[in-house]
């Protein structure tokens, strides 16, 4: 009996040099995390969704029921098999991350964004790869036994959700269907089972809130590096430019 292995290991201490610094609109201890506090409830839809991927996964009935015939399905549908669409708008919602920061209202900045795109792609990609080797499922294609879950589907849910924690449903819809469209095209390309598809989407998810409850930490590590230009002094008494750095303790 297979089962899928969810575990992940996550290790942030992220460092930033002067532009980083510059951007930088105040000091992380005087502001207001009360938006990334941990939440069960927040849990809760990305547990479904794992959840039900992985039975999808150990169910013969599922799999006898949903998962082959939808591929019989979208097998004697399909007139094209080109994957580049899928493999470009897996993209779309975290390029929105940055995007969306140019024009739309958010609380926060562009050190938070390169903090959240950091976290949620080292999450994403620890849970991903562990549960493909683990669960060792066969793609519908037959061409490589990586299928479960599905990468591409979680990435794009990643950025998804990271575009509605920081700018709200009105943009996080628009994300939310772009990703919904990549997990429908992984299916109908014959990449990934339906089970495949719904992990994906609830690692993506679970990914994206990771990194919204360790901003904090993040950006309070950050905050106590410096980064200084200095000159040193050769034996032969010649000025070398050079960088120091400090970690304030």
């Amino acid at each position: 009996m297979r089962a899928a292995l969810i575990s992940f290991a996550l290790c942030l201490c992220m460092v930033g040099g002067p532009a980083l610094r510059a951007a930088e609109r105040a000091d992380s201890t005087a502001r207001d995390w009360s938006r990334h506090e941990f939440a069960w409830k927040d849990v809760a839809a990305p547990a479904a969704l794992l959840g039900a991927g992985t039975f999808g996964l150990c169910s013969p009935w599922f799999r006898s029921n949903v998962n082959i015939p939808v591929n019989d399905y979208v097998t004697g549908i399909r007139r094209s098999n080109n994957q580049v669409l899928d493999n470009t708008l897996q993209y779309a919602p975290l390029a929105g991350v940055v995007v969306l920061g140019l024009f739309a209202e958010s609380d926060e900045d562009w050190v938070d964004r390169v903090l959240l795109l950091g976290t949620g792609m080292v999450a994403e990609a620890s849970m991903v790869n562990s549960i493909k080797y683990a669960a060792h499922e066969l793609r519908p294609d037959g061409s490589a036994y990586n299928s479960f879950p599905s990468g591409h589907t979680a990435t794009a849910f990643l950025g998804a959700e990271l575009v509605r924690l920081e700018y709200g449903w009105g943009y996080g819809a628009a994300a939310y269907a772009v990703a919904a469209g990549v997990g429908a095209l992984r299916v109908y390309h014959s990449r990934h089972w339906v089970s495949d598809v719904l992990a994906g989407a609830g690692i993506g998810i679970l990914s994206a809130r990771i990194a919204w409850w360790l901003l904090p930490s993040g950006r309070r590590c950050l905050d106590r590096i410096g980064i200084f230009p200095s000159v040193q002094a050769t034996p032969s008494g010649e000025a070398v430019p050079s960088l120091a750095l400090s970690y304030r303790f």
